[in-house]
């Protein structure tokens, strides 16, 4: 899968918009590395995201 694939996912998932915003910023930010890696890293913060919130009262 390549990036523009993951981006074009990532803007048809369920993801709020504001996840979405976040991942396409990493994968474009990290534009250089490897596929993988940067679906590690969005995988990453989608799982981080609710207690980042909750932690922060944001939600």
């Amino acid at each position: 899968m390549n990036k523009e694939n993951i981006i074009f996912e990532i803007k048809n998932s369920n993801l709020s918009e504001e996840c979405k915003e976040e991942a396409i910023q990493v994968i474009k930010q990290y534009g250089t590395i490897d596929v993988n890696t940067i679906l590690l890293i969005v995988y990453k913060l989608i799982e981080i995201s609710p207690k980042i919130l909750d932690y922060f009262s944001l939600k």
